[in-house]
């Protein structure tokens, strides 16, 4: 009996002791800073607050409209210039480079994203007609919160998520008696954010997603006031969907379509033949009321 009651006791305190750990620890599972990548584009600095400037890259300048693209939590987000600047010619783009990412100063928190995203859209709304959002992956954290917030034209989101509290829940489902919500720092939200979003929303979405498993999308599609433009790619995970041949075309096609009579309305956007729409998704939101 006393080796059981020592073994038990090891165990709590194992059990606590990983608790305390994870929520210590917690942002170095979120944030995985990336560093200052060689590249020959323009490159602005912006003031987010004291002592804080954001090196955002800037692709095609001079144009109407302007797209800001929001990465994910390790990417360089240099990576996506070439490709974005091909399929958005007539876009004015700003890549942006987190707080710890890049060269960026400080290091990221939800509350430093959704702060500097509001700095940065204030800014290029001065300079741009219209400005639409990308977020990827963590990104779409961000560009849910700023829709919901600001009046973005459009907004694009690469494999989301629902929210970091929901995934923290089934993530590490051992820790019932912790109250996860009081644990987690960074809870991006998106799913209550989703309902006050009232503009066109493209979802673009890996059938293979090993990060974000499709759950988490189907939940946030559930939740947006308007009914999302979603794409499944096939053969694609979380880390490759933007090598699918049709990856940037419907980028394009939503963002840049040829007809600009269409407006506001997704639904009504040039389709892209190639490409369908999950059932199954589709579906589920329109059981919501």
């Amino acid at each position: 009996m006393k080796f059981l009651l020592i073994f038990i006791a090891t165990l709590f305190v194992l059990y606590f002791t990983v608790g305390i750990i994870l929520y210590a620890f917690q942002r170095k599972f979120i944030y995985y800073p990336t560093p200052v990548a060689e590249h020959s584009y323009q490159e602005i600095a912006i003031n987010v607050d004291t002592n804080i400037n954001i090196k955002t890259i800037r692709i095609n300048p001079g144009k109407r409209n302007a797209v800001i693209y929001f990465g994910g939590n390790a990417d360089s987000v240099v990576n996506h210039a070439d490709s974005l600047s091909y399929t958005l010619p007539d876009t004015t783009i700003y890549l942006v480079n987190y707080r710890g990412y890049g060269g960026s100063d400080g290091f990221p928190t939800e509350e430093h994203l959704f702060n500097d995203a509001e700095v940065i859209f204030e800014a290029v709304k001065k300079e741009h007609e219209r400005v639409s959002v990308i977020g990827r992956s963590l990104g779409s954290g961000v560009a849910v919160w700023l829709a919901s917030k600001h009046p973005v034209h459009r907004m694009v989101l690469i494999t989301p998520f629902d929210s970091a509290l929901n995934i923290a829940k089934s993530a590490y489902p051992i820790y019932p008696i912790y109250p996860i919500g009081w644990m987690l720092k960074d809870k991006f939200l998106s799913d209550e954010y989703a309902r006050e979003v009232f503009i066109p929303v493209q979802i673009l979405l890996a059938n293979h997603d090993q990060v974000f498993p499709l759950n988490f999308s189907k939940n946030l599609i559930r939740n947006f006031s308007v009914k999302p433009f979603v794409h499944m790619f096939d053969n694609t995970d979380h880390n490759n969907v933007h090598q699918h041949m049709n990856f940037y075309h419907a980028i394009r096609n939503f963002l840049e379509p040829e007809d600009t009579s269409y407006g506001n309305s997704p639904v009504n956007l040039p389709p892209v033949t190639t490409l369908q729409q999950p059932r199954e998704l589709i579906s589920a939101h329109n059981t919501q009321k």
